[in-house]
């Protein structure tokens, strides 16, 4: 029995854990080379994935990672429970915070993350118009950062 198991009485094996085939010389699943145990649920899969035969780790919803330790993309909080994707929760203009709320990037404010920071326009958010400055104290700033002029002023700056 390859000195891994019990011989029976009909000439069988009798095989040790970790050990099996019919003569103990192969391991089993979830074991390592020697036959020692490669993996443990709580220990090796942090206690959020199942053992494999392989000796991986399966991980359950909202986990990743060989050991299950990390969140998976799209989740947060100290369980991974909370679903937050920065492109969909946070408009692709910031990350989700531990309790799936935005903290938004450079720029961008809102719950969404979805509106520009004061006196900044465009889609980026990264043109700057003052209505004071930029146009004068004679218009407004439109969406792309350009001016809307009053009355009878006129040109970029209603002059």
């Amino acid at each position: 029995c390859s000195g891994h198991g019990t011989c029976q009485g009909d000439g069988s094996c009798a095989c040790e854990g970790g050990w099996g085939g019919e003569r103990c010389s192969m391991c089993t699943g979830g074991y390592g080379e020697q036959c020692e145990v490669r993996c443990e649920e709580d220990k090796d899969c942090s206690g959020h994935g199942r053992c494999q035969e392989d000796g991986s780790c399966e991980c359950k919803q909202g986990y990743t990672g060989l050991d299950c330790g990390v969140c998976a993309n799209g989740f947060v909080g100290a369980y991974c429970d909370v679903m937050c994707d920065p492109v969909l929760n946070c408009s692709g203009h910031g990350s989700c915070d531990f309790d799936g709320s935005c903290t938004c990037n450079e720029n961008f404010t809102g719950q969404r993350c979805d509106v520009c920071d004061l006196n900044l326009f465009g889609s980026s958010c990264d043109v700057f118009c003052d209505s004071t400055h930029t146009c004068s104290g004679h218009g407004t700033c439109l969406f792309d950062g350009s001016c809307q002029c009053e009355g009878n002023f006129i040109g970029q700056t209603c002059q």
